[in-house]
């Protein structure tokens, strides 16, 4: 839960955070995960193991996450992801989950991003080691990106009510048998329907993966630098025609997030449903933008997959071509790839029919 002007998960103030936080970094940094002398890492009968540019993520994933099976890091995290006894345990054996087990709360919790950003501190920091990658390789005359057309995105709050009528079902509430609607409401971010398209020439019939980012103003060469600010909308594989092709996106069109407006019962239509538990939430993938207008950078990469290419067995790095800094020589003879400056807008509600929210949830 989160109070004004201070944070609490299951009971664990800020500074609580801070310190476990500082822990977490010193016990890190004991095993030297990042210093250049520690680019090689031995195990027990005696192997060496190289951190290189191809899988420096991989490993650093494992040797992180190997560290949660030491004794004091396993408690730290406990109590931080909700485990200790500070919060509100059924016994001392099976503390109630935090805000931090169930996606719908996390994704929405500061304390959750600022933990995945202490995380991938790491692995940014190990990529500073390396020298830049090549992207020029990627630079191919097989594929023009011609011409592209984008509708209007703007941001909105949206009332979402969802029933919690199943807290009732246990033999010790009276309520259980009521035919009344026990529901939950929050405000929360959305944005109105959009679509990306775009034309695309090509020089014969070839499998291509296009990859789709948003990050922030940039001009052409100069957005290789923000490179860790740039996140991925989809990637995925399409079977271009030779000549002129149209290529359209939208996020209904992908599987990559999830949907759940069939359990909004503030909706009077429902979209087809599309909740998985384990997606990214659609509604979140677009920032909040400004009323006069949020400038933003859309990227798109279009490379063929053949035999010769590092995509064959799309074995491309997470996050590529933005996963570390590059070098890109001629970057305006190839058209395989471009930057659009876009603006999103955001509209606020000033009426709202059903209750009322604090202006300070804004």
């Amino acid at each position: 839960m989160i109070h004004c002007g201070r944070s609490v998960v299951n009971g664990i103030s800020e500074k609580d955070i801070k310190r476990k936080k500082t822990v977490l970094q010193i016990i890190f940094s004991q095993n030297a995960l990042l210093e250049d002398e520690y680019k090689e890492r031995s195990v027990d009968n005696g192997t060496k193991i190289y951190l290189t540019e191809d899988n420096f993520v991989d490993l650093l994933a494992k040797l992180i996450r190997a560290n949660f099976e030491g004794i004091q890091t396993a408690k730290i995290l406990r109590s931080l992801f909700g485990y200790g006894g500070d919060g509100y345990p059924s016994d001392r054996y099976n503390p109630a989950p935090s805000v931090l087990h169930h996606p719908q709360t996390a994704l929405h919790d500061p304390i959750y991003w600022n933990m995945i950003q202490s995380f991938l501190k790491y692995f940014d920091e190990f990529s500073k080691t390396l020298e830049p990658y090549n992207f020029s390789k990627y630079q191919s005359g097989e594929f023009n990106i011609i011409d592209s057309t984008f509708t209007k995105i703007t941001t909105y709050y949206e009332f979402y009510q969802f029933n919690i009528g199943k807290i009732f079902n246990s033999d010790n509430y009276d309520l259980r048998s009521s035919s009344l609607t026990y529901a939950a409401r929050q405000k929360r971010l959305k944005h109105t329907p959009f679509s990306f398209s775009f034309k695309i020439e090509a020089k014969s019939n070839k499998t291509s993966l296009i990859k789709l980012y948003l990050g922030p103003q940039c001009n052409d060469v100069n957005c290789f630098d923000k490179f860790s600010r740039f996140f991925e909308l989809d990637s995925f594989t399409y079977e271009l025609d030779e000549g002129l092709n149209i290529v359209r996106w939208s996020p209904e069109s992908t599987t990559k997030f999830s949907f759940d407006d069939l359990f909004n019962l503030e909706l009077k239509s429902v979209r087809k449903s599309k909740y998985c538990f384990y997606k990214f939430s659609e509604n979140m993938i677009i920032p909040k933008a400004l009323e006069q207008g949020l400038n933003l950078t859309l990227f798109i990469l279009v490379t063929p997959i053949d035999e010769n290419s590092d995509f064959h067995n799309l074995s491309n790095p997470l996050g590529f071509p933005f996963h570390r800094k590059s070098s890109i020589n001629n970057f305006t003879d190839f058209n395989n790839y471009k930057f659009y400056n876009i603006t999103i807008y955001h509209k606020e509600n000033s009426k709202h029919a059903n209750g009322y929210f604090s202006s300070h949830l804004n």
